[in-house]
C-alpha cells in the first residue's frame, strides 16, 4: 500500500502514526515533511514533489500493491487534479492491474473528483471523514 501524505497535521494526530509505519511507502511533497515524519518514527517516506514528471516516478523504488490512498483537502495545491489525471492514464497502461485509487477528503474540487469516479470505476471517493473513521478505514485496508 502507498499513502500520499500531504500535510504535517496528519502526522501530529497520534492515531495515524502506527498505520503509516505499516505502509510500503508514505509519499511526502517536501523534504521538511519527510524530516518531520522521521522525527516521529516514520522512516518509510519517499520525497516526491508535487507535479513530478512520470520519468521521476519510474525511477523510484515504490512497490505497487492493490490500491493507492489519498487523504487530504481536494484543492489544486494538494495535487488532486494531477493525481487523478495520472491515475487515469495509468489505468490505460500495460502495468495497470486493477489497483484502486481511494480518495478521502473534501474541498473545492469535490465535483471534479465525483465526475472522475463516474468515469473510472477504479476511483473510490469516500468524501470527508473524521479522524476515527479514517483510522478505521486504514485498519480495514491494511489487513
Amino acid at each position: 500500500m502507498i499513502i500520499s501524505l500531504l500535510h504535517k497535521e496528519i502526522t501530529v494526530k497520534s492515531g495515524y502514526i502506527p498505520y503509516f509505519k505499516q505502509f510500503d511507502k508514505v509519499i511526502v511533497p517536501s523534504k521538511i515533511l519527510q524530516k518531520y515524519c522521521e522525527i516521529r518514527g516514520i522512516y518509510n517516506t519517499v520525497h516526491l514533489p508535487n507535479f513530478a514528471e512520470i520519468k521521476t516516478l519510474k525511477n523510484m523504488e515504490i512497490p505497487f500493491n492493490d490500491f493507492y490512498l489519498f487523504i487530504g483537502r481536494l484543492t489544486k495545491q494538494k495535487g488532486i487534479v494531477e493525481l487523478i489525471n495520472t491515475y487515469n492514464k495509468f489505468t490505460k497502461s500495460k502495468f495497470f492491474n486493477n489497483r484502486k485509487l481511494i480518495i478521502i477528503g473534501d474541498g473545492p474540487l469535490r465535483e471534479f473528483v465525483l465526475k472522475n469516479t463516474q468515469k473510472n470505476k477504479n476511483i473510490i471517493f469516500l468524501g470527508k471523514k473524521r479522524q476515527e473513521e479514517i483510522c478505521h478505514i486504514i485498519k480495514m485496508l491494511i489487513v
